[in-house]
């Protein structure tokens, strides 16, 4: 007897009321159109963080076939949408290693997003209070945005992603890992949403009154040099950054290392013989330079 597997039930109505939301303003026309917006956001959604959260490569793939499916014949229906324009989905991006399930992230990567993960898979929603909480789920997604009501929404949370970025690599700096996590997020994200960030950056430096503005304002006061090195280039800011850890003297390192291990609590429990045993080590060489100078005075 074949058991069927609740989630993939849940999946499946979830593509349904997207298609059937979809149909549904082809036949009710205008009227319906605010209800088919919240509802294309919330499903939308909810199918993204299922597709992702549960390495679902089939359910992806047929999310992915909603999309171009809407994409494509949006147009006929344009008629029913507000100024005759009907909204855009995210793009979505499925890396050609996720069929394996093999999750294209760092280690930093991971101890960032577990939180996040966790709380889903006890059924939890996300506090979007907790610390760099846009930036986890941006790499939760793998680098996919969720669908927001409008562009200003979604220019908002792309200024919260920059500004959870450039806030989690100046907490982190001596981490060893970090440059590895920049590459990716540069790679992954930044790069492919880097016309959209000219844009964000060029209409706030000549007006304030749009929403997202306030974001942006409060990541140039905080993080002016960082914004200034990331518009340069994106190969610019990368290699800004290789060179910072080149420059590192080996003892330097050696202790940032050390560092890491400390500033990390999820890495603490995985970490903890190289923590006793640096410990151990620390307290030896004191030890011995107390012996030797002893001797000497």
């Amino acid at each position: 007897m074949h058991v069927i597997n609740p989630k993939n039930v849940i999946k499946l109505n979830t593509l349904y009321q997207l298609y059937k939301n979809y149909d549904t303003l082809k036949q009710k026309n205008a009227p319906y159109y605010a209800t088919f917006l919240t509802t294309m956001r919330t499903e939308y959604n909810i199918a993204l963080e299922k597709c992702f959260y549960d390495r679902d490569f089939i359910f992806c793939k047929a999310l992915e076939k909603f999309k171009n499916s809407y994409e494509t014949s949006k147009s006929n229906v344009s008629q029913y949408c507000i100024a005759r324009s009907c909204p855009d989905l995210p793009e979505l991006i499925l890396s050609s290693e996720f069929h394996n399930e093999s999750l294209r992230t760092s280690k930093i990567d991971n101890d960032l997003i577990w939180t996040s993960y966790a709380q889903y898979l006890r059924g939890h929603s996300a506090d979007t209070s907790e610390k760099y909480y846009n930036l986890k789920k941006l790499i939760s997604l793998q680098y996919n945005l969720l669908m927001e009501k409008d562009d200003d929404e979604k220019y908002c949370v792309m200024m919260k992603i920059l500004h959870d970025f450039f806030q989690y690599c100046k907490k982190n700096i001596r981490n060893s890992h970090l440059l590895f996590f920049i590459k990716e997020f540069i790679e992954e994200y930044y790069k492919k949403k880097k016309v959209v960030y000219e844009k964000i950056f060029e209409d706030c430096a000549n007006t304030n009154s749009k929403p997202y503005c306030e974001q942006y304002n409060k990541c140039k006061r905080e993080f002016q040099k960082e914004i200034t090195l990331i518009r340069s280039g994106p190969e610019n800011y990368i290699n800004n950054k290789e060179e910072y850890f080149k420059n590192l003297a080996p003892d330097d390192s050696w202790i940032a290392k050390a560092l890491a291990i400390f500033q990390d609590s999820a890495a603490m429990s995985k970490n903890s013989p190289t923590i006793m045993s640096t410990l151990v080590s620390i307290i030896l060489l004191v030890f011995s330079l107390y012996k030797v100078l002893k001797f000497f005075i």
